[in-house]
């Protein structure tokens, strides 16, 4: 059960109803509720910025505060702020219409714990000159929660020709941050859409990733980290910045602890009406580049399920890793031969995403994929149950048509064309991801 109070701004005096008016004494809010044992949750309804501030004052655990629509500005909170953000349970923040959401221009949480933001509008305006920056970061935070929500870029301008008319920005930057979970929200229009740096336990679930410039999502000294049923899609890349651009990444340059303890499962990495990318690429620098050694290998990866429908040859790249899966994965050409020719000097293979992992990876399993190729160079690894798949030749084994219901659609590459063709190569083996088998 739900008690209603609700919140606004007063220079004089705190509002509290129902019933109750409370007068402010020495810069804090005296409500009856610290005399009492509080075991229900209240909704408290807030109708701008600093009645936000006024809420979060004297927030308790499970308290929903409920936003009215419009903007809130920058949402900045540390422990020797206006507010200590450190709550002994959660308290969410939560428009109380999605269609007239809630919307902050900056989010700066700093040693942070246990808030909720539903159903919140998180609006970049971009800076002239600049196309790197963070409008949305938390820090050193534990037990943050951001669902439902939506985070809309902004074109860079006063850049120069490297970055104007192109998404800029980092979406949200998490770093030092454990238990997070970022879920069921949408991303679009930035330079790069989700990093994380040095966290552990983090679930990054079912959100929609689209009009990057550079990278979707971007992962660095991460461990016990879900990356689960996402949907990454459709780059605005400026080719002239020659960006390395990558729909998932994990690296090690310059890192001290390794990345481990990942799953990364069910998601779509769909060049769709977009630009190519490289898919998921995992290069491990500290090794290959920086004599690490194998206490920097990245440990216990698991690869299942995924689609990716790209044009380009890292579709699936590992670096260095001791304990790696990489099992029923549908990996599939995109653009077709003929639609753009592939870079000068390089024939139509550029464009067929593959699955590679470094040679000196060990207890490595791959199995049951889907895909144009597997790069195997004799390691003692578990490799079983693999398809080999082209659309190069149609006699040859293996051709699209051979293998999924309308493998020769064109852009925007729904799945629904690439369903696996009842009795065909894939069907009958159940190869491949789940998700396109399911008839």
């Amino acid at each position: 059960m739900l008690h209603t109070t609700t919140y606004r701004s007063a220079p004089k005096a705190a509002v509290l109803r129902p019933g109750l008016r409370v007068a402010r004494t020495i810069g804090c809010i005296v409500i009856w509720m610290l005399c009492a044992v509080i075991t229900q949750a209240r909704e408290i309804a807030v109708r701008d910025d600093d009645g936000l501030l006024g809420a979060l004052r004297v927030a308790q655990a499970g308290d929903v505060l409920v936003l009215q629509g419009g903007e809130y500005g920058i949402l900045a909170l540390w422990p020797k702020g206006k507010v200590d953000p450190r709550f002994p349970g959660p308290v969410t923040l939560r428009s109380k219409d999605s269609q007239q959401p809630a919307i902050f221009t900056g989010l700066r949480l700093n040693d942070a714990q246990n808030m909720v933001f539903q159903q919140i509008l998180f609006d970049y305006r971009a800076t002239s000159g600049s196309f790197k920056e963070r409008p949305f970061e938390i820090k050193n935070a534990r037990n943050i929660v951001i669902t439902d929500s939506v985070f809309d870029g902004d074109n860079a301008h006063g850049t120069g020709i490297r970055g104007d008319g192109y998404g800029a920005g980092l979406g949200l930057s998490i770093r030092n941050s454990n238990d997070i979970r970022i879920e069921n929200n949408m991303f679009k229009n930035f330079y790069r859409g989700l990093t994380m740096g040095s966290g552990n336990g983090n679930i990054v679930r079912g959100n929609d990733l689209s009009g990057m410039r550079s990278d979707g999502m971007n992962f660095v000294k991460v461990t016990n980290l879900l990356i689960e049923n996402n949907y990454v899609h459709d780059f605005r890349r400026n080719m002239e910045a020659r960006d390395h651009a990558d729909m998932i990444q994990f690296w090690t340059n310059g890192a001290e602890t390794p990345t481990t303890d990942i799953i990364i499962r069910g998601n779509v990495l769909n060049i769709g009406a977009g630009d190519h990318t490289q898919s998921l690429f995992m290069r491990n620098e500290a090794v290959d580049s920086q004599g690490k050694g194998r206490a920097m290998f990245y440990r216990n990866i698991l690869i299942e399920d995924n689609v990716i429908i790209n044009g380009h040859l890292h579709g699936i790249s590992i670096g260095e890793t001791d304990g790696l899966t990489i099992r029923n994965n549908t990996l599939i050409r995109a653009p077709r031969r003929g639609q753009i020719p592939p870079p000068s000097g390089r024939g139509p293979k550029h464009w067929m995403p593959r699955i590679k992992v470094a040679d000196k990876s060990v207890n490595v399993t791959l199995q049951n994929n889907v895909a144009p190729a597997i790069r195997v160079t004799g390691q003692r690894w578990r490799v079983v149950g693999n398809l080999a798949i082209q659309d190069m030749s149609l006699m040859q084994p293996g051709h699209y048509t051979r293998v999924f219901e309308n493998g020769l659609a064109a852009a925007p590459y729904a799945l629904d064309n690439f369903r696996t063709r009842a009795g065909g190569e894939a069907d009958q083996a159940g190869l491949g991801a789940t998700r396109l088998q399911e008839n």
